[in-house]
């Protein structure tokens, strides 16, 4: 398989993206709600889906 020469400038730009917001903003569950840790077991784990609450650094 030939690689396509922007995917790693995407990956890279994903990752860069990502990491801005981690630090720019603390990541919570909704208030008042304890996070599930349930999740579904196969090849690999699945957690479930959940809502998330951004609130920005000070």
């Amino acid at each position: 398989k030939r690689n396509c020469p922007g995917e790693v400038i995407g990956l890279m730009e994903i990752l860069l993206y990502f990491v801005a917001l981690m630090q720019k903003f603390t990541v919570l569950p909704p208030e008042g709600e304890i996070p599930k840790m349930q999740g579904t077991f196969g090849l690999n784990y699945h957690p479930v889906p959940q809502e998330l609450r951004f609130v920005p650094r000070a």
